[in-house]
């Protein structure tokens, strides 16, 4: 926000000038994005999943093993579902100038590496209070149990849960290290921020600061990309030196685990709207032609080439 707020201020010569407010200083992201309906807040960052309430559309996002890997997901953001998704919070007094990545999230626990779907079976996993992570986990043979995110450092102390999930960077800058020793590179879920303004606040702007802004919220996400996958790379590697294990699902087991969690959650995909459905789809479709027509010239040059 700090990259984002000095590229607006140099864009605009020094005439507008931002104050950030940090820490959850303002409230929660509930509390910012109503702030951001009223005028009182300009911009903010909440995670997607708290816009649910408006599109549920939004939801896909955070369906259980919904991305491969973090091209894929930003592929789709950056795409016409991600922009469909985006127009769609003006009628909400939003404008959503992109999206920021929080990264996948992945599952720690104290008791023994969990290398694939029978290891989850008598763990008792934090998650937050949502029923797709619920009933994801009880699918593995998981017991779950909701709990407030600040509670969650004392409650691995004192082992009243022994497994929570979250990214690498969170794992790292709570110290769940100090209570948790085996680390399992899951990637069930990923996360992201939607970068807002308030629509209050843009109906009085130009043409021209209309351009600015999403330019330099462009510039922004890819700094911001850039810089959180970095840091979630050296988050896994200061685990490790930590005294973490750290071990991943084999592709056997990693099948095998996303089947069983789509069966149980395959229900919360059906309740979105079709067209949210239809507009992920022919999204990834796009993708897989474009992949496949980029490889096409080089297939047929290669051809050529060996033909007598």
């Amino acid at each position: 926000m700090q990259y984002f707020a000095e590229r607006i201020n140099e864009r605009t010569g020094g005439k507008w000038q931002q104050k950030l407010f940090a820490s959850v200083s303002l409230g929660n992201d509930v509390t910012m994005v109503s702030n951001l309906q009223s005028g009182k807040l300009y911009f903010s960052e909440p995670d997607t999943s708290t816009l649910n309430k408006f599109e549920r559309g939004f939801s896909l996002l955070n369906l259980p093993f919904e991305f491969d890997s973090d091209v894929e997901a930003t592929r789709i953001l950056d795409g016409k579902f991600g922009s469909e998704l985006a127009t769609s919070l003006e009628a909400h007094r939003l404008v959503g100038l992109g999206y920021w990545e929080n990264g996948f999230r992945h599952v720690t626990n104290s008791k023994r590496p969990l290398r694939g779907e029978s290891d989850f079976k008598e763990h008792n996993i934090r998650v937050m209070k949502n029923p797709v992570f619920v009933d994801a986990l009880q699918s593995l043979g998981a017991k779950t149990t909701t709990l407030p995110f600040p509670e969650l450092a004392a409650a691995l102390k004192n082992r009243n849960v022994d497994t929570q999930e979250n990214p690498a960077i969170t794992i790292l800058n709570e110290r769940f290290y100090e209570s948790q020793k085996h680390l399992t590179l899951s990637k069930h879920s990923y996360s992201a921020w939607a970068l807002l303004m308030s629509k209050k606040v843009w109906d009085q702007l130009t043409d021209v600061e209309h351009r600015m802004l999403r330019e330099v919220a462009q510039q922004t996400r890819e700094f911001q990309r850039t810089l959180i996958r970095k840091e979630s790379r050296d988050a896994i590697s200061a685990l490790k030196s930590k005294g973490m294990e750290v071990v991943e699902l084999s592709s056997i087991e990693l099948s095998r685990v996303r089947m069983l969690v789509r069966e149980r959650t395959e229900k919360y995909k059906s309740q979105v709207d079709l067209q949210w459905r239809n507009s992920l789809y022919l999204n990834r479709l796009g993708n897989v032609l474009d992949n496949i027509s980029t490889m096409l010239p080089t297939n047929i040059a290669q051809i050529k080439q060996k033909s007598p």
